[in-house]
């Protein structure tokens, strides 16, 4: 994944702006540190779980293992 952040203009977004805005900043954020085969599912459950948006299988897992382990495996892979 690059660096570069497309956006829907302003007007388009209008009061999603911020919320969009943090999104994508984590996912910046978050592919910088992936490991290359972490799951697409993985990558985007962690994305809605930090912007507090997620209440699927990722906030589970996170909720089961804590989040600093899940992380670790976006970094390191899933366990077997």
């Amino acid at each position: 994944m690059g660096r570069v952040i497309r956006l829907q203009p302003v007007g388009v977004l209008g009061d999603k702006l911020r919320a969009t805005l943090l999104h994508e900043m984590l996912h910046v954020v978050l592919e910088e540190r992936a490991h290359p085969k972490a799951p697409l599912w993985l990558r985007e459950g962690l994305v809605e779980f930090l912007a507090g948006t997620a209440q699927g299988h990722v906030a589970e897992l996170v909720r089961r293992h804590g989040r600093e382990v899940v992380l670790g495996w976006l970094q390191r892979g899933l366990p077997p």
